[in-house]
């Protein structure tokens, strides 16, 4: 398994189900949130995790899970380094093996450990150790069920039109170009306005505003990333002008495009 050097600003990433390694070398990243459930085990060093306006220190064998659309951000002391193991849930996995039990709430993340400890080592210890897909979905219904009595939060999205929401969610997806609104997208896919609004998020972790622009902003990257001018990509992603794109390339992302696309120029120059 490849191990990445992270020392620069994070940002908003595509899911990726999958278990990965990283080493941390003097990390910095700015505070962002992901469209995917994360569990994350230290296997060497210390690293420090900003959730909810509070500081964790966590050391080898630490285990934890933060929930999609939770704003957090993850740092190592200066000059230290820290190997850690990651895995992503996509939401609607999590969503059809725990039959529609939703993410609980999590206050603080010592809250999960308990679970986490339990759970993770048999995902993340051995990451060559190849597990199938009957076996996941399996291990990730128990972890799902375990974390949710723990927490003694079982709440369960009823009255819900899955398939509608699921292919409103791909749409906005496959046509960023146009700038969306909730009235909207509820008469196209024939979803009721206020369900909408409200089970979006509990479906799949961040809400409708959120993934719209969260799924700009990825675009966004992508474009600058090829020599497209700002004022062009804000044009081509549907935003009126270029203050309006910037402001939200900074509430996603973490910088402004400008910076964006300074450090693109300088990691393809290395």
């Amino acid at each position: 398994m490849p191990i990445n050097q992270s020392n620069q600003e994070s940002w908003i990433k595509e899911f990726s189900n999958r278990r990965y390694q990283t080493l941390l070398v003097g990390a910095n990243f700015v505070p962002h949130q992901r469209e995917f459930h994360i569990i994350a085990m230290v296997i060497e060093g210390t690293i420090l995790v900003k959730y909810r306006e509070r500081n964790y220190a966590l050391a080898a064998s630490d285990t934890i899970f933060i929930p999609a659309g939770e704003i957090h951000a993850f740092y190592t002391p200066t000059n230290e380094t820290a190997l850690v193991n990651f895995h992503y849930i996509d939401t609607i996995e999590a969503y059809i093996v725990s039959e529609g039990i939703t993410c609980p709430d999590i206050n603080t993340l010592l809250e999960t450990k308990l679970t986490t400890q339990s759970w993770a080592p048999e995902l993340l210890s051995n990451l060559e150790k190849s597990i199938d897909s009957q076996h996941y979905t399996q291990w990730l219904s128990g972890f799902l069920l375990a974390l949710s009595k723990q927490m003694k939060q079982m709440i369960k999205l009823e009255e819900l039109d899955f398939d509608a929401f699921v292919a409103a969610k791909a749409y906005i997806q496959e046509n960023l170009e146009e700038p969306f609104c909730l009235d909207d997208i509820s008469l196209r896919f024939n979803i009721n306005r206020w369900q909408l609004s409200r089970k979006f998020k509990p479906l799949f972790g961040v809400t409708l505003f959120q993934h719209i622009h969260a799924s700009k902003m990825v675009k966004a990257k992508e474009l600058l990333s090829q020599k497209n001018g700002i004022s062009e990509v804000a044009y081509e992603l549907g935003y009126s002008d270029q203050s309006h794109f910037t402001r939200f390339f900074k509430r996603f992302v973490g910088i402004s495009p400008n910076k964006w696309v300074r450090l693109v120029s300088i990691s393809n120059n290395n």
